[in-house]
């Protein structure tokens, strides 16, 4: 029983990462940051995955409470967080700036952000290319399921080393488009979109058996 719980804990924590994707958002960086000090450059990276870490914090501990507020049942919301990852996979297995992720007013705004000397880890590094409302809506689902001892520790773990991959990725973010380029980039997005795809289906048919048992 434990095998199979702690099998299940990671199949979640490796559906994070994909739906997070931290290669899928070099390109975006490294046009943002070009030119920038690396002094100024590492307190961006630094403070994008501290933010990314705290949305993940936030969507995990208060997230059901806001489906109590508006008296939204988990199977219900499983359902809608499987379609928006369903929309999700399918931009990514077409390898292009998802509209879920970015919208092209946001890279606009971002640009002017950066000549403002504004803040950008938050809008639009961390929210919501890092962690936008597919990533929010499945932490949501995963942890009203699991919220023993156990799984809370492991998600806790979880957040933490997906701030650290975000950093490093971040941080080694010329080596990763130097080595792989644009079109290794775009491989490794259509990969993880072909399994996020298999991963939303299985979310909505979960989902409505549960509505339906309920019903």
């Amino acid at each position: 029983m434990l095998d199979l719980k702690l099998l299940k804990l990671l199949e979640m924590s490796i559906s994070l990462f994909m739906i997070i994707d931290p290669i899928g958002v070099v390109p975006l960086f490294t046009s943002l940051t070009s030119g920038m000090s690396m002094e100024d450059k590492n307190r961006i990276i630094r403070n994008t995955s501290i933010t990314v870490f705290s949305v993940l914090l936030i969507s995990a501990f208060f997230g059901k409470y806001i489906l109590s507020m508006f008296s939204i049942n988990l199977p219900a919301f499983q359902v809608a967080g499987g379609i928006i990852l369903l929309i999700l996979a399918l931009e990514m297995l077409h390898a292009f700036d998802s509209p879920m992720k970015r919208k092209p007013e946001e890279g606009e705004e971002a640009t002017v952000r950066v000549q403002r000397d504004e803040p950008i880890w938050i809008i639009p590094l961390a929210i919501p290319m890092l962690t936008g409302p597919a990533t929010m809506s499945t932490v949501i689902i995963y942890f009203s399921k699991f919220h023993d001892t156990l799984s809370v520790v492991w998600f806790l773990l979880t957040f933490l080393i997906i701030g650290i991959t975000v950093f490093l990725v971040l941080k080694f973010a010329n080596e990763i488009t130097a080595k792989l380029g644009r079109a290794g980039i775009n491989v490794m997005t259509r990969i993880m979109g072909l399994l996020l795809l298999a991963i939303s289906i299985e979310m909505i048919v979960k989902g409505i058996k549960e509505i339906w048992f309920l019903s």
